[in-house]
């Protein structure tokens, strides 16, 4: 996406200028405040009666699905990471370690951390106490 991109650009040259990056992030909340409303109201209701997720339909697919995985389950403790991966199909399953160590080399990269949580919620534990 090149508006990530384009954070990435702009998280790059913190401390020293700060305009870049706030644009960003302001318009990133402003994408992800109707996306994630979105996502309560029509996604959530339909993932809390789920029993498996489907399998990927080709590699890349699934590649593409542990990604997601790995982004979203950072900083979410084990308890919920274990009952979310006995929902998963094995093709995905054998992805996601290598699509977690990836995502966590660019939070420390873009960061200068990566942060373990345990949160319970999708809130992560570092943010609510922030």
């Amino acid at each position: 996406d090149p508006l990530l991109a384009e954070g990435e650009g702009a998280f790059a040259e913190l401390p020293g200028s700060t305009r870049a990056a706030a644009t960003v992030v302001t318009q990133l909340s402003t994408l992800l405040d109707g996306h994630l409303a979105l996502e309560e109201e029509h996604v959530v209701p339909f993932l809390r009666d789920a029993r498996e997720f489907p399998p990927p339909a080709s590699d890349a697919e699934a590649q593409l699905y542990a990604e997601g995985f790995a982004w979203s389950l950072h900083g979410i403790a084990p308890v919920v990471t274990d009952g979310i991966y006995a929902l998963l199909p094995g093709i995905l399953l054998a992805k996601l370690p290598a699509a977690r160590a990836a995502f966590e080399a660019r939070c420390e990269r873009l960061w200068g951390a990566s942060q373990n949580g345990a949160s319970l919620t999708s809130v992560p534990d570092w943010f609510a106490r922030a």
